[in-house]
């Protein structure tokens, strides 16, 4: 049940960076923008913490 909370905490905040990122073409970016990789990054995890919930698990089709 935690993996699947943090399933779903981190899948909320991932959706609410996607609803602030302004989702500009790279030129129209400031040059220190790093909100695509962190997105990238966080999606990632997120994709662990989907494979690390057993297929068995009440939570599994919830996730895949």
């Amino acid at each position: 049940m935690e993996r699947f909370v943090l399933f779903l905490t981190l899948g909320e905040t991932i959706n609410e960076l996607y609803l602030i990122d302004p989702m500009l073409p790279p030129e129209l970016l400031p040059a220190h923008w790093s909100g695509r990789a962190i997105l990238q990054r966080l999606s990632e995890r997120l994709g662990q913490i989907i494979e690390a919930i057993p297929a068995g698990s009440d939570y599994a089709k919830f996730v895949k």
